[in-house]
């Protein structure tokens, strides 16, 4: 990293550490106006400031609390001022701000950089996953004005039955039938839908009917939860575009 990008980044957390510190102090007072701007912190205090820095620096800043709350499916940036989720079906607005524009960019670039990803005005979008298997896509300038649109989707980590399915009218039982008796014929099954149609979850199930003895190929843009299975994604060209391996390249 050059000298400017270290000062850049240097000046973001200084920025994000002052709003830190200040809304500390405005909390003080407001539980006890003597203590004017002196900033106290009890231990619980004392590890989400932490907790705090060590998002600024390795992930995505702010928005990285949002991501640990598990109820949480979708964390959508819609620029510094302006963080949105998804929970239970329903968008929500957050409290959760960057300090500009760079901020957002800079979180962008923390995560998308070590797996070899350009983010700038020459490569502006990037769609990669993130460390639990989350998928990130990124929008920056020239194509947005507004700084980087970032949106995260997560994946459940709660595995579900056939019966859970069934109980929720997701699958009826003659296609249960029909499912399980092409895993079990070795027919090839092509999992497809929009976005929050269930594909990951019905790809769960139906791996749940392969024997734990035998190897299993999963091209898609997750990862296969059940061991032994072989996760094979497409995966963006990264720099100097290199590494390119497009969703129906493992297919074909």
């Amino acid at each position: 990293m050059g000298a400017r990008g270290l000062s850049r980044r240097l000046a973001v957390a200084r920025r994000a550490l002052s709003g830190w510190r200040q809304r500390g102090a405005d909390r003080a007072e407001e539980r006890d106006p003597s203590l004017g701007e002196q900033l106290l912190l009890d231990d619980r205090g004392l590890a989400a400031v932490v907790r705090d820095v060590t998002d600024l620096f390795t992930g995505l800043g702010p928005a990285e609390r949002l991501l640990r709350a598990p109820d949480v499916t979708d964390v959508m940036i819609n620029g510094p001022g302006e963080v949105w989720i998804e929970r239970a079906g329903r968008l929500e607005r957050t409290d959760v701000t960057y300090p500009d524009a760079d901020a957002v960019r800079a979180a962008v670039l923390r995560v998308v950089g070590p797996q070899g990803l350009r983010f700038d005005r020459a490569h502006p979008t990037v769609d990669t996953r993130l460390a639990d298997g989350s998928r990130l896509h990124a929008v920056g300038a020239p194509l947005t004005s507004a700084g980087p649109l970032v949106t995260v989707r997560r994946f459940a980590t709660v595995a579900h039955s056939w019966d859970d399915l069934e109980a929720g009218d997701a699958v009826p039982p003659v296609a249960r039938r029909l499912l399980t008796e092409a895993v079990a014929d070795r027919r090839a099954i092509v999992c497809c839908g929009r976005t929050g149609t269930g594909k990951t979850t019905l790809l769960g199930v139906l791996l749940s009917e392969v024997s734990a003895a035998e190897r299993v190929v999963v091209a898609a843009n997750h990862r296969a939860r059940r061991a032994g299975a072989l996760g094979y994604p497409g995966h963006n060209a990264g720099v100097p575009a290199a590494g390119l391996c497009r969703d129906r390249g493992p297919v074909a």
